[in-house]
């Protein structure tokens, strides 16, 4: 999620477990610690495109190391930190609780949450949630803003707090129902179209929880859906995008590409190739819309002609967007498939 979310989720969270005691100075205190998580992206200014891509949200995200964590930086904290009025053990809970809560609401996200660490690199991903929604956001900070105004009045604060937590979870409880649902629906409307499939990935459209996209990925190419549960007797709008005709040849360079094997892992398999210039793009399907997508990478450069020659391996690197229209482009885009019907 973006950082203003995870503060304020933080700032909250540190209220419900030290707020009694230490008044807004727990705001304050929670609001830190719930961006802390996000400090692995410092290590993508010393690694490589693929590594700043795919291990952002590993050991600084994982539920197996976060114990560890917050029980160092408790001791750390409690040492350096007297003034703050907290000992080692509350602390320990205000860190743990911080860090679980960052941990599940990024896990709601597409984008790919490495829980197990180092356990294991597979990013778990609900893809519930945008990463930018101000519907889960705004209870949050309309608490915050509450308990600033009435800092002293702790039965007040405590049912502000309990109020804001309450709205955001079951703002991510509703999410993942609405998920199940907009899946199934892009099931049926696949099944009906006789389109075998090797899965489908089922996401929400952006900063809301009522409009969805599907993908599903077969051998020829890829299927992209998007459908509106406010429109619940409607079927899904769907669109086919034909493969790479090299795609078999693409995938296997990934036999001696490291980058490339990484990153079709890391995708879950929702990716495609683009022809542009004289190479060809590896693109994630999951995080973009309108025909713009986020992540894209340079995998293979031509030999000769420009989709003549043969086929090189490359190092992956990061390439920007072709382009990037406007966000109300984007949306009337949306809105014309979904009353195309």
């Amino acid at each position: 999620m973006d950082s203003v979310t995870q503060a304020a989720l933080g700032a909250v969270v540190g209220e419900a477990v030290a707020g009694r005691r230490i008044g807004n100075r727990a705001l304050l205190l929670g609001a830190v610690a719930g961006t802390l998580p996000d400090l692995d992206l410092l290590a993508s200014f010393f690694v490589g495109d693929v590594e700043r891509f795919t291990g952002h949200r590993a050991l600084t995200h994982s539920l197996v190391a976060a114990p560890f964590a917050a029980w160092l930086l408790a001791a750390f904290c409690a040492r350096f930190l007297p003034r703050a009025g907290l000992a080692r053990r509350q602390w320990l809970h205000l860190l743990l609780w911080c860090f679980v809560t960052h941990i599940v609401v990024d896990l709601c996200t597409v984008y790919g949450t490495q829980i197990l660490y180092p356990l294991s690199d597979h990013p778990f991903a609900l893809s519930s949630l945008f990463i930018i929604d101000p519907f889960y956001t705004l209870p949050l900070l309309a608490a915050i803003a509450w308990m600033l105004m009435v800092r002293r009045a702790p039965g007040t604060r405590r049912r502000a707090t309990r109020a804001a937590l309450a709205l955001s979870t079951a703002y991510l409880v509703a999410g993942l129902a609405l998920k199940v649902h907009a899946g199934q629906v892009f099931a049926d409307a696949l099944a009906a179209r006789g389109v075998e499939h090797r899965g489908i990935k089922t996401m929400n459209m952006p900063f809301n929880i009522v409009l969805w996209r599907a993908l599903a990925v077969t051998d020829d190419g890829h299927w992209q859906g998007w459908y509106s549960v406010l429109s619940p007797g409607a079927p899904p709008v769907l669109e086919k995008t034909p493969a790479h005709p090299e795609r078999a040849s693409l995938d296997a360079l990934a036999a001696d590409s490291p980058g490339l094997a990484r990153l079709i892992d890391f995708s879950h398999g929702y990716y495609f190739y683009e022809e542009r210039d004289d190479g060809v793009d590896w693109i994630d399907l999951r995080m973009g819309t309108g025909g713009v997508y986020s992540f894209r990478f340079r995998v293979a450069e031509r030999e000769g002609e420009r989709e003549g020659g043969g086929l090189l391996p490359a190092s992956p690197v990061r390439r920007r967007p072709i382009q990037r229209p406007p966000l109300s482009t984007v949306w009337t885009e949306l809105q014309s498939r979904l009353l195309a019907r």
